[in-house]
């Protein structure tokens, strides 16, 4: 039997899912806020909502399949960009 391959602890998953939610949220917020400020705000709550999904997925990553509606309230208008 050859050597296992490479597989990251659960610390580092979810270090990396929530550095994937800051990453998102600062781009969410960069998009909103329109800047520096927007993007600081954004990666906070990112951030504090990927901890939380953590938090309640008992150290599993959270996965979304590919075409899965995901729903947010934002409390000023949004400007998509592609």
């Amino acid at each position: 039997m050859g050597p296992k391959p490479w597989s990251p602890g659960r610390r580092a998953r979810n270090l990396g899912a929530i550095a994937g939610g800051a990453a998102a949220g600062a781009l969410i917020g960069k998009a909103v806020g329109g800047g520096g400020e927007g993007a600081l705000i954004g990666g906070l709550i990112g951030g504090a909502a990927a901890v939380g999904a953590v938090a309640k997925s008992k150290s599993y990553q959270v996965r979304l399949k590919p075409g899965t509606p995901l729903e947010f309230t934002t409390s000023e208008a949004l400007a998509v960009r592609y």
